[in-house]
């Protein structure tokens, strides 16, 4: 059992370590032990695939949303090498590793979907406006 507090301080443990991370929702396959038991675990699950745990006992709906889009963050910034500096810059400047990529997905929940070169000048937005950067020549590279 866990809680969403629980998975940010996992994360936070983790991060450190690893170059590329992945998180994902539990999915709840057809014909397995874990989704005959969904019941005693109060899961409700898509019955469609990807058959994703949308709600549980432990985790409200929009903690599971959340937690699934802050995943996609992850995914978009920490999978590819050109955030990798900036990431990392960015990562010193949050209370926790979490807390950033919880910041990026609530800052691009707002603008929608964005490609992956207009992706460049959104972060450096997002670090203005939540980072106090001193931006002198080469102090902040994307």
């Amino acid at each position: 059992y866990d809680s969403y507090e629980g998975i940010a301080k996992a994360f936070d443990l983790i991060f450190p370590f690893a170059h590329h991370l992945q998180l994902g929702i539990l999915k709840l396959l057809p014909g397995t032990k874990m989704r005959r038991k969904a019941s005693d675990y109060g899961m409700k699950y898509l019955d469609t695939p990807p058959y994703t745990i949308i709600e549980s006992r432990d985790f409200s709906f929009a903690e599971l949303r959340a937690l699934s889009s802050i995943a996609d963050t992850v995914d978009d910034f920490c999978d590819d090498d050109a955030f990798f500096g900036t990431i990392e810059y960015l990562v010193s400047k949050f209370s926790s590793p979490f807390a950033l990529f919880e910041g990026l997905y609530e800052y691009f929940s707002c603008r929608g979907q964005i490609s992956h070169r207009e992706k460049y000048a959104a972060l450096l937005d997002f670090a203005k406006s939540s980072v106090s950067l001193v931006l002198s020549k080469g102090a902040f590279i994307l």
